[in-house]
């Protein structure tokens, strides 16, 4: 299959990316541009821009072919998968021969965030193009023109992507647009924040392919769907069938059917008339009709017109986990008729299988975009249930360390009072014999992939109130400190102690944007991962 894909895969050239900008900022603050500053002028004058370069993106689309066009990104975005792969894969071996691992770390790095920017931009290309290229008429695409549209989509996904750091006060409400009218930021929240919690995930995704090398040198072992049932729980698999349309068990031997297909024709997609893949699929399974339906992207009238029960949310392409993206929606019905034909790629369907399962299963989409009750019952079950077991494992390690603890006090049984105000739960709650008393707000947060969400995460941990004088996550902590604290006796006293020092902190489960933005919080707070409890306590 990977043979049929071209050898070199189109990215981004420095050109494009420049001559791209050029003029664009003209759109939100007219010639010769200037400098702008406040949260709401800075967030209206990047929307108007932002608009402008999508107006600009349908248009030039408009140019192209849409089965061609469509055809040569899929191939481009597939080549771009496997490049990626091999620099993942073979990262083991280039780091063990290297003179110089940091410097081999970072160059591979780089190319793998580059093949990452190069797929995130065709699948927006994909994703409009369905909708604004023309059918049976147009320019063939080359690969200039390929780098041209990739070069458009990702300005527009980092444009969409200030407005909203600088609505989260992520970033400093402050732009400027240069006399060659080119927007100009204060880069410092992508040098400070955005890069390095990159720069860790992918390190620590480095450092798991590495570990985990040896797996591919063993034939795989064949899962059975009994196996497959045993393994799920039985509430995840109802919810699962419920909202999809179709089992498990059922999905997986149809995604697996295509990459037979293909497979014997050496391909890595293909364009086929839609009865035929129902016929072809009908051939597996019952319910050939619900897995193509739940994922397919289908032509609109115009990118930007978004039907219900969709919002303009699930289209914006600097969000991540949107409904309408060719991630989650992979098999593209290339016109509206339902007789019409579809683009396969079985590799980036089993990306978007991957995808949804993870999500749905550890409930990170939003209750919003979840259709069917027994999805959102579920996701409300799993994300309490993953919050307790964190406390647990963080009770568990500090009783390791040798210190008391437990999680879920209660202030009402700690002050032996009810409280005119419900301040909520510590929690963990822990002790140590020396008289040290550690208020735990211990939290297992969905990564956050874009600016737009490490700037939303940050702003929830200011320790602010907002405009109905409401506290936010860290704000709730520190009045939940300072309750204590006002009464310490009353903690002496529950916890047997002889004097008490009280004190709190937040426990990630893992690195976040908290992490690289201690002076960014107006509170002095401890702020720790769940790897770092040994050394601070």
């Amino acid at each position: 299959m990977r043979e049929s894909l071209p050898h070199d895969v189109v990215h981004i050239s420095r050109f494009d990316d420049a001559a791209q900008r050029l003029g664009l900022g003209w759109h939100g603050l007219p010639r010769p541009g200037g400098r702008v500053q406040g949260r709401d002028e800075c967030t209206r004058i990047l929307n108007d821009i932002t608009a402008a370069a999508e107006e600009r993106l349908c248009r030039y689309l408009r140019q192209f072919e849409r089965h061609s066009l469509i055809s040569r990104v899929v191939e481009n975005h597939e080549a771009c998968i496997v490049d990626r792969s091999q620099w993942e894969r073979t990262s083991g071996a280039l780091l063990g021969i290297s003179a110089n691992p940091s410097g081999t770390r970072q160059e591979i790095y780089e190319h793998i965030q580059k093949a990452n920017g190069t797929g995130l931009a065709s699948r927006i290309v994909l994703e409009a193009a369905l909708c604004e290229c023309p059918i049976g008429t147009g320019f063939q695409i080359s690969d200039f023109d390929i780098s041209s549209l990739m070069a458009m989509a990702m300005i527009i996904h980092h444009l969409g992507g200030y407005s909203d750091a600088i609505r989260y006060e992520g970033m400093r409400p402050e732009i400027r647009i240069s006399p060659a009218g080119d927007v100009q930021i204060d880069v410092s929240f992508f040098d400070d924040i955005v890069t390095p919690v990159g720069e860790h995930f992918l390190g620590g995704r480095i450092d798991r392919i590495r570990r985990d090398y040896s797996d591919l040198l063993r034939d795989p072992e064949p899962v059975t769907t009994v196996q497959i049932t045993s393994l799920v729980d039985d509430r995840f698999a109802t919810a699962w069938k419920a909202e999809t349309g179709i089992s498990l068990a059922d999905f997986r031997t149809a995604l697996e059917a295509l990459e037979n297909r293909l497979v014997e024709t050496g391909r890595a997609r293909e364009i086929l008339r839609r009865p035929e893949l129902l016929q072809y699929l009908s051939e597996q399974v019952d319910c050939a009709e619900q897995f193509v339906a739940w994922l397919e992207l289908l032509p609109r009238t115009g990118w930007k017109n978004v039907p219900k029960p969709y919002a303009d949310l699930d289209r914006q392409p600097w969000r991540f986990r949107r409904r309408l993206s060719a991630a989650r929606r992979p098999i593209l019905r290339l016109e509206p008729p339902l007789e019409s034909d579809v683009m396969i790629a079985p590799g980036m369907i089993r990306d978007a299988f991957r995808i949804e399962l993870h999500n749905y299963y550890y409930g990170q989409y939003d209750s919003i975009s979840i259709g069917s009750k027994e999805m959102r019952a579920w996701r409300e079950y799993i994300v309490a249930k993953e919050a307790a077991e964190f406390e647990e494992r963080v009770v568990a390690r500090l009783l390791e360390l040798g210190w008391h603890a437990r999680r879920g006090a209660k202030f009402s049984h700690i002050l032996g009072k009810s409280l005119s105000e419900d301040f909520g739960d510590i929690d963990v709650l822990a002790w140590h014999s020396d008289g040290r008393v550690m208020l735990l707000e211990c939290k297992d947060l969905q990564f956050a992939k874009t600016s737009s969400e490490i700037a939303k995460q940050l702003y929830k941990f200011r320790g602010k109130v907002d405009d109905k004088g409401r506290p936010d996550l860290l704000g709730k902590h520190l009045k939940r400190i300072g309750l204590a604290r006002a009464n310490a006796a009353a903690f002496q006293s529950h916890l047997n102690l002889a004097n008490v020092r009280i004190d709190g902190a937040l426990v990630f489960a893992h690195t976040v944007p908290m992490s690289f933005a201690a002076e960014r919080i107006s509170h002095t707070v401890r702020l720790f991962t769940y790897d770092q409890l040994e050394m601070e306590f």
